[in-house]
Parts: structure tokens; C-alpha cells; sequence
């Protein structure tokens, strides 16, 4: 993933990579560490989450909701856009959701992984 090119993206503040369990793998921007210990956290558990509810809606519907690619949250001033165990942290009316979204798709390609699915 190329963090330069996400951070050059008007309105991202901060990159965040995270473990499955919330811990930061590296970060880059202008959150403090102490809060982007706290996203790395929120990361982790809204994955797990998320995930979960995404494979009952494919169990339930047999529509392609599983595996889990991303989410996003805008709250406030902020929003976190997340694509596996990376999060983006943005100035919600500065930022071109667009254009971030797409770079992290073209960066994280997911198809279901049929052992998954199961």
C-alpha cells in the first residue's frame, strides 16, 4: 500500500496498520498515539464484528457479504474509512471519500475465498 499517495488525498489526517488484535503495526499523520492506540483497538473489534455480521447475511441470503472488505465510520468532524487492518482517519468535509475508496480497493482486492464461506 502506498501511504504517501493516501496521505497526499485531500482531508486524510493520519494512516493507521493494524494487527487482528489492536495493536499498531505503523502509523503516519497527526493523531497522537495514545488515540491511535485507541482506533487500533476499534479497528479490531469492529472487524470482528462486522465480519461476523457479514458472513450471517451471506449464510442467510446467499449473496456474496463474505469475507468482510471494509467499513467506515463518520462521526462529528471525522470519519475512518477501513480496508482489512488498514485505517484511514479523514476531515470528513475536506476529504474525497471517492477517490480514497478506490485507491484502497485498487490496493486490497478481496474476492471470497470459497474455504471461508463455509
Amino acid at each position: 500500500m502506498d501511504i504517501d499517495k493516501i496521505m497526499n488525498i485531500p482531508g486524510v489526517i493520519a494512516v493507521g496498520e493494524f494487527t487482528g488484535e489492536g495493536k499498531i503495526k505503523s502509523s503516519i499523520g497527526e493523531i497522537p498515539g495514545n488515540i491511535m492506540k485507541l482506533a487500533a483497538q476499534m479497528c479490531a473489534r469492529n472487524n470482528q464484528l462486522l465480519g461476523t455480521q457479514a458472513r450471517e447475511f451471506f449464510k442467510a441470503s446467499e449473496m456474496e457479504w463474505f469475507p468482510l472488505v471494509g467499513w467506515c465510520i463518520w462521526a462529528g468532524n471525522y470519519a475512518a474509512i477501513v480496508f482489512g487492518k488498514t485505517g484511514v482517519f479523514v476531515k470528513a468535509k475536506d476529504a474525497d471519500l471517492n477517490q480514497l475508496v478506490t485507491l484502497l480497493m485498487q490496493d486490497n482486492p478481496q474476492q471470497p475465498n470459497k474455504d471461508e464461506t463455509s
